[in-house]
């Protein structure tokens, strides 16, 4: 019979949701930088 240690899980999952939330801002910001530049193309014409 196995069991799972939840206490042995959590610091990975943790490590994970952190890495993922970091390169979810990283995309936000991209998107929010080419929002902008689409914005001032379109003011150009």
């Amino acid at each position: 019979m196995y069991g799972v240690r939840y206490n042995d899980l959590m610091s990975p999952m943790v490590k994970a949701l952190q890495e993922l939330n970091a390169k979810n801002e990283a995309q936000q910001k991209l998107i929010e930088q080419m929002q902008i530049e689409i914005e001032e193309l379109k003011t150009k014409k």
